[in-house]
C-alpha cells in the first residue's frame, strides 16, 4: 500500500476505518498527525502567517497571494519565510510546512483584496 505522506482522508471519508488504522499506525510510529476538518496532515506543523505577514519580503507575499489555494508551502517558500522573519518553522522531511485553515483564509482574503485593488486601478 502506498500512502501519500501529506494528505490522508479524514474520518468522514468513504474509508474511515482504513484511515483511522493508518492514523493509529502513524501515531504509534511517532509521526506527528495534524487534523483540519476532513483532511489530516502528516509530518508537518502549522504557522500563523498573519502574524508574520508584514515581515515577509514582497516576492514571498506575492507568491502566497498568487497561490491562495495552497495548503502546504513548498520548501523554497518556507525558506524565504524563515529568512525574512527569523522564525523557526517546523517542517516535514521535505522542508514543507502546512498552513492552518485560518492561514488559508487570511491568504484568500489578501488575494481577494489585491484582485479588487487591481480591478479598481485604471
Amino acid at each position: 500500500m502506498t500512502l501519500d505522506p501529506f494528505l490522508v482522508r479524514g474520518p468522514h471519508s468513504e474509508d474511515a476505518q482504513g484511515t483511522h488504522a493508518v492514523l493509529r499506525f502513524l501515531a504509534a510510529a511517532g509521526t506527528a498527525v495534524f487534523q483540519h476538518s476532513e483532511i489530516s496532515k502528516v509530518g508537518a506543523s502549522v504557522i500563523n502567517i498573519e502574524k508574520l505577514w508584514d515581515r515577509l519580503e514582497l516576492g514571498t507575499r506575492e507568491w502566497l497571494v498568487d497561490n491562495p489555494g495552497c495548503r502546504i508551502l513548498p520548501r523554497t517558500v518556507v525558506a524565504a519565510i524563515v529568512k525574512a522573519t527569523g522564525e523557526e518553522l517546523e517542517q516535514d522531511r521535505h522542508g514543507e510546512t502546512v498552513l492552518s485553515p485560518s492561514d488559508c483564509e487570511f491568504i484568500r482574503t489578501a488575494s481577494r483584496l489585491q484582485e479588487a485593488n487591481s480591478q479598481a486601478s485604471p
